[in-house]
């Protein structure tokens, strides 16, 4: 008598095949072309899948019985893909073919009671078959500057960031700098041992972060193309709002026209800044996010509201989309990580010598340049114990309050006279009420 668990492996490997035959068949109906399997031979190949892992496990070896069907479906694909080709030597491909060896083990992983795998396996192999058109065209649009990027951001992320140490380092603990610091008398070593931060696994995967970041934003911009300025001030925002400011800022006197509209996605853009600093405070720190978060969350919010006000009395015309040259760019990322190690040595420096306050003086200046480097160092700080949780929030408000003002400047100084005008208006609205606001909202 059959097991129930034997019994439910036997409909689960008949639906998966099922499954991916269906979506085989429909293809077929759709192109009119008779392919060597549908919906029938894919829900077969899955149950003969799922029959011989029974058998190997009562009967005979399982390896030897496995290889050995899996060699039978291989011929049987192959014949079948030389018959096909035959009939349509220009249109034929191995799709189907290898489709249903990947059933074949499917309904064998079912065998073995690999039931969540295998239901996995057979949705994604679903969705690249049902997504085989749109694949190709997006992969036509893809450029080989965009391969490449795509290789050196595969290359910072899986293959040097396992490699670094996970170890803190102080500046007298690196060959040679560490000797010359030792002598030194200006500063005290004691001091300079305690600013034991330089951690590079830690400084790498910021990197990787931020430049993960930049990417996605690239690649959503890049599938859904010119979705209007909402979009483009949305993922600007996501990537870097100062460049889309600067961006933005220079259209607007060319385009004079069109200054609210560009204002509009500069304000999005800068919104989206406080909602980006809550993800971050989210991964690296969640338990900074106790009044921190609502606090972003209501200027980032009310920035959005200004930009729905001016987005409703404005008449939107066509507006180019902030021109991305890579999608990632391994300079910049260098760049980042050289200046969060700045950023990171300052903050301790200052807080071990002068407190609390030290933090503030550096998150207000380094908030000008870059507001993404002092939030990761502060809930660094903040996660070792370095700096209380109310100082690292206090800092990350600091930088991004910073970081708003210079943009507002670059709006003033890059823009026409009535881009500059909203920008200033609308910062200076969202500044004055996260002051008032803050005491209420941030602790």
């Amino acid at each position: 008598m059959f097991e129930f668990e034997t019994l439910i492996g036997l409909m689960l490997s008949l639906a998966l095949g099922a499954l991916v035959g269906t979506e085989r068949e429909i293809r077929q109906q759709k192109t009119k072309q008779q392919d060597f399997a549908g919906f029938r031979t894919f829900t077969l190949i899955s149950l003969f899948g799922f029959l011989i892992g029974l058998v190997g496990k009562h009967f005979i070896h399982e390896t030897n019985v496995f290889v050995i069907s899996l060699f039978g479906i291989f011929l049987l694909c192959a014949v079948a893909y030389r018959a096909v080709n035959k009939l349509r030597p220009t249109e034929v491909s191995v799709t189907s073919e290898v489709s249903a060896l990947l059933t074949f083990i499917i309904g064998f992983f079912v065998s073995q009671g690999e039931f969540h795998l295998s239901i996995s396996l057979a949705i994604l192999i679903t969705l690249v078959l049902f997504l085989g058109n749109a694949l190709h065209k997006f992969a036509k649009k893809i450029k080989s500057r965009e391969v490449f990027a795509t290789l050196k951001f595969a290359l910072i992320s899986l293959v040097i960031l396992p490699l670094l140490p996970q170890t803190n380092y102080a500046l007298t603990d690196l060959p040679l700098l560490g000797e010359v610091l030792m002598t030194q008398s200006f500063l005290p070593a004691s001091l300079l041992q305690e600013t034991n931060v330089f951690n590079f696994h830690t400084i790498w995967l910021m990197v990787v972060l931020i430049s993960g970041i930049a990417y996605v934003g690239y690649l959503l911009l890049k599938i859904f193309g010119e979705k209007g300025i909402l979009l483009t001030g949305f993922l600007g925002g996501l990537m870097s709002s100062t460049a889309l400011t600067s961006s933005f800022s220079i259209e607007s006197k060319h385009l004079k026209h069109l200054s609210v509209p560009l204002a509009v996605g500069v304000i999005i853009a800068c919104s989206t800044m406080f909602f980006r600093i809550i993800v971050e405070v989210l991964l690296l720190n969640s338990s900074l996010l106790d009044g921190l978060a609502l606090f972003l969350f209501f200027i980032g919010f009310l920035g959005c509201l200004c930009a729905g006000y001016l987005f409703l009395r404005t008449k939107l015309n066509h507006v180019k989309t902030l021109t991305l040259d890579s999608p990632f760019s391994l300079k910049p990322a260098l760049k980042f990580g050289f200046f969060f190690i700045i950023v990171l040595f300052v903050s301790k420096f200052f807080s071990l010598v002068l407190g609390d306050r030290g933090v503030f003086v550096v998150a207000l200046f380094s908030g000008f340049a870059d507001v993404d480097a002092i939030t990761i160092s502060l809930c660094k700080l903040a996660l070792e114990g370095a700096i209380t949780p109310g100082t690292a929030k206090l800092g990350i408000v600091f930088a991004a309050f910073s970081n708003t003002l210079f943009k507002a400047g670059v709006a003033y100084y890059l823009g026409s006279a009535s881009f500059g005008k909203i920008i200033l208006f609308v910062f200076g609205a969202l500044l004055l009420a996260g002051a008032f606001f803050a005491p209420f909202l941030l602790f």
